[in-house]
């Protein structure tokens, strides 16, 4: 009983932060035989062998940072100046903008 309060409260905690920072956009490009996601607001990378497992992986990777997401920096500029094209979609009711980089 103790691990699933635990974990309800790091869902609560998560959902809370994320409230705060529900606008997350990604830059995704291919490395070699990886797909790689690069969160522009903070500074979470994810990578996947297929590019529609970058939006789970990079919300599993926001919820596990979800205690430190105010004190991760943004993504490095050189991300910031890759995001000239990019597409909208929705993820279990939150807003992503991803640009495919590849």
């Amino acid at each position: 009983m103790r691990l699933a309060l635990g974990n309800l409260a790091h869902w609560a905690y998560f959902q809370a932060a994320m409230t705060k920072h529900s606008r997350i956009r990604i830059i995704v490009f291919l490395d070699q035989d990886q797909w790689v996601g690069q969160c522009l607001e903070h500074d979470v990378c994810v990578q996947a062998p297929r590019i529609d497992l970058i939006p789970p992986r990079m919300e599993l990777a926001l919820e596990l940072e979800a205690g430190a997401l105010d004190d991760l920096p943004p993504a490095p500029d050189q991300f910031f100046k890759m995001w000239e094209t990019r597409s909208t979609f929705k993820h279990r009711g939150r807003d992503y903008e991803m640009a495919l980089c590849a």
